[in-house]
């Protein structure tokens, strides 16, 4: 690569060669340094916007939990089942979800048990 450079360079008229040279690798310098600096900057840049939104996700998820643990306390409270059977319809849950790729409602849910 130097050769090159420096046939290009000598083949250019006006400047001396040593100054050419001294230009050229002032900027192939630079150019490093902005290829160093890019993608740390971009990494910065992308870490805080992600990590804000990864808090406000977790955030959402954990009242969600919450309100979903509610529930769970008052159908607890109501309902009379089995160990058994509360995991026949866990399972049939997985299922459903799987299946339906979580795109299940509780009207779904409800016409389903009519229907048996």
């Amino acid at each position: 690569m130097w050769k090159i450079t420096t046939v290009r360079i000598n083949a250019r008229a006006g400047a001396s060669s040593s100054k050419r040279r001294f230009w050229f690798y002032v900027g192939f310098l630079h150019t490093l340094d902005a290829g160093a600096y890019l993608p740390r900057v971009l990494k910065q840049i992308l870490d805080g916007t992600l990590g804000v939104f990864a808090e406000r996700i977790g955030r959402q998820l954990f009242k969600l939990a919450v309100e979903q643990n509610v529930n769970n306390h008052i159908l607890a409270s109501d309902t009379d089942i089995d160990a058994a059977r509360y995991m026949k319809m866990h399972t049939l849950s997985m299922d459903q979800v799987r299946g339906t790729n979580g795109k299940i409602s509780f009207v779904d849910v409800l016409q389903q048990k009519k229907a048996l």
